[in-house]
């Protein structure tokens, strides 16, 4: 069951459509009996299947549905891009769930608008996620159920992963063990388990041996508690706290919105 909730969580099969899946296994379920009955069939194994995989269905339904909606602990917040496409990438923990769960966290990114504070995309990657930064206009990660990958700031689709980083770049074959972006933002430091460290175009995901003259970017200070991030988007003061991402006009000192996390 465990195995099949993170599957679910992974796939990200639209809610609609297991809902939908599960009342025609309902339905067949009950054909089945009526069928049998009118026959004169004991059927009780057939059955048994049907209901059990309609149990298992809406089991896997409700499970996503909390992981989604439940109030996480937020682990870090980060901006990316600029202007009216700015986003905010945040990155959060809430209790494991399911049948056959031990103690422990899921994990969830999440991208919203910095400028209308809408939420665009959740998704639930299982394992524990680092934030790298932002290059090439778009996020990196790392975790140890993905390596070292690549998402788009709104849509969270995924748009490198290591795996395939490396059947492209024979240098990085062997794994990751350590990932910076350049003080330029256009690409990635990488450290590779045989030893070798490696540049990474952000844009082409084409990697070469990195020279003297690829340095990481210089870790930015924290902002002031209690905010894990801020900046100013536009004329607003967008800031984001354990619990709400809100942005204030300087003006009038009043939130043009106020999202809650």
């Amino acid at each position: 069951m465990t195995a099949l909730i993170h599957l679910y969580a992974r796939v990200g099969i639209p809610g609609g459509l297991l809902v939908a899946l599960a009342l025609a296994v309902l339905v067949a379920t009950v054909l089945v009996l009526i069928r049998g009955r009118q026959h004169g069939i004991a059927l009780p194994a057939v059955a048994g299947t049907m209901a059990a995989g309609l149990v298992m269905g809406l089991m896997l339904f409700v499970d996503r549905a909390q992981l989604q909606r439940a109030h996480g602990e937020l682990e870090s917040a980060h901006f990316v891009g600029d202007g009216a496409g700015t986003m905010v990438i945040t990155i959060d923990k809430v209790p494991k769930i399911g049948l056959g769960h031990k103690k422990g966290w899921t994990y969830r990114v999440s991208s919203y608008s910095a400028v209308r504070g809408a939420r665009t995309a959740r998704t639930i990657v299982i394992e524990r996620v680092t934030w790298l930064g932002e290059a090439g206009g778009r996020a990196w990660f790392e975790s140890s159920e993905l390596g070292l990958h690549a998402r788009d700031p709104v849509t969270l689709d995924l748009i490198a992963l290591e795996k395939n980083l490396a059947d492209k770049n024979p240098i990085l074959v062997g794994g990751v063990t350590r990932a910076e972006i350049d003080r330029d933002a256009r690409g990635l430091i990488i450290d590779t388990k045989p030893g070798a460290r490696v540049y990474l175009d952000a844009t082409t995901l084409t990697a070469r041996p990195a020279t003297e003259t690829d340095i990481p970017a210089a870790a930015a200070p924290p902002p002031p508690a209690p905010l894990f991030a801020e900046r100013t988007v536009g004329a607003t003061r967008v800031t984001v706290t354990a619990d709400r991402l809100e942005a204030i006009d300087p003006k009038t000192a009043q939130p043009v919105y106020s999202t809650p996390l």
